[in-house]
């Protein structure tokens, strides 16, 4: 889908999906308790849902869907031998692992960018500790227990996959980290979610300890947040190009982007909280330095709200952009350059130099984040986005939020 957007401001309000993070986790951890659990508030479900969905069913979870509502009952007895994980890095890099502890012979499928994506370290960890793979088939063998050596700094998926397996095994197994850990607060998360099922994790200076003998057990229901990733596209808009209102946004999370608050509020948006509700209006920004290792996917927003701003902002820590759904690292660049800020790549950040913008034509480069962040850059002069449709990963009603909004589009 193509569209032309059209210029003007933003004004209303609305609440935002689910986070799909946080349901990625808890999907799979249902999965593997006791009992049944029912995920409330988990709204429309996105293709990367869609596809973790899809991978517990593969390995024998009964799930159904009422009201928002998804219904986990867990019965780990495989029923099919494939896994497609379509385009979603985190269903690949968490279900590996879990297949792995429960020993089933099972191939992933992956689908568009999501095989160039790393996953090799992964790969060659649960190789050390019992499994034999094809490529991407789990051929034989089960997960062992023991010392599990992974980086931080290429992605945390890595590290909240082994954290959801290993408890599984029975024995005692302790996690390393070799690099510092990027995206603390996804691992967090993680961790929590594990905690609602009754697993208990002991960080450990540069790793973890997971004890043996543990069994996930139900809590009976978990409430999904919202998604603060999302939110942050809305909130940046908001101090850009005019007024919205952002409801059920929990404040107290552990989701990182919600930094998107702290930062625009430095910039000098005006920006107000109430409660678990955040009200943005347009105004002036001014340039930052920001850095953005525990944020990555907030990056892309994050520069289109300050392609707005006067002054230079330096947004640092993005060298893992080039390993996402596209090289975001380059397209955001090529992006913010099409629209009439002048953008440039120096060691592991981006430079802006704010406060110009034009219409533009651009692709979307099939990645959802870059659509979105499109959409902010538009709201000026106007503009088209090639490709649109990718939204749909990660958030299918985005267009149409976008025009209960105020926002005007016309496919072309």
């Amino acid at each position: 889908m193509d569209i032309r957007i059209f210029p003007g401001p933003l004004k209303g309000e609305l609440t935002p999906p689910a986070s799909k993070s946080h349901l990625h986790r808890a999907l799979i951890c249902a999965f593997l308790s006791d009992k049944p659990t029912i995920l409330t508030g988990a709204g429309e479900i996105s293709g990367d849902i869609a596809a973790t969905i899809g991978a517990i069913k593969a390995l024998g979870a009964r799930v159904t869907r009422e009201e928002g509502k998804i219904c986990v009952s867990p019965d780990i007895l495989p029923i099919k031998k494939e896994i497609n994980c379509a385009q979603s890095g985190s269903t690949l890099r968490f279900m590996l692992p879990v297949a792995a502890s429960l020993g089933v012979d099972v191939d992933f499928l992956t689908e568009g960018s999501l095989s160039k994506r790393p996953v090799e370290e992964l790969i060659g960890q649960l190789s050390k500790h019992g499994c034999s793979f094809e490529g991407y088939h789990l051929v034989s063998g089960k997960l062992t227990g023991g010392e599990y050596e992974i980086s931080g700094n290429i992605s945390s998926q890595y590290l909240s996959g082994l954290l959801m397996a290993l408890p599984l095994i029975g024995d005692e197994c302790e996690i390393n980290l070799t690099t510092p850990l990027y995206s603390k607060p996804y691992a967090d998360m993680t961790l929590e979610v594990l905690s609602d099922f009754g697993i208990k994790i002991i960080p450990k200076q540069n790793g973890y300890i997971i004890p043996g003998g543990q069994s996930f057990t139900s809590p009976g229901e978990i409430i999904i947040q919202r998604d603060w990733s999302c939110a942050a596209v809305w909130i940046c808009a908001g101090a850009v190009r005019g007024e919205v209102d952002l409801k059920g946004m929990e404040l107290s999370c552990v989701q990182g982007d919600k930094k998107v608050v702290e930062l625009l509020q430095r910039a000098k948006a005006d920006i107000s909280t109430d409660k678990d509700n955040i009200t943005v209006k347009e105004s002036p920004l001014e340039g930052l330095e920001i850095y953005a290792g525990d944020i990555p996917d907030t990056v892309p927003a994050l520069c289109s709200a300050f392609a707005y701003a006067q002054g230079r902002t330096v947004i640092k820590e993005v060298g893992r952009l080039k390993y996402k759904e596209s090289d975001r690292l380059s397209n955001c660049i090529t992006t913010l350059n099409s629209f009439g800020s002048k953008a440039y790549e120096t060691e592991d950040s981006i430079v802006i130099e704010g406060g110009t913008a034009k219409n533009a034509e651009v692709s979307s480069f099939g990645d959802h984040r870059m659509a979105m962040a499109q959409m902010i850059l538009s709201l000026s002069e106007g503009g088209v986005i090639r490709g649109a449709q990718c939204v749909d990963k990660s958030y299918p009603a985005f267009w149409e939020d976008f025009k209960a909004l105020g926002g005007d589009y016309e496919e072309i």
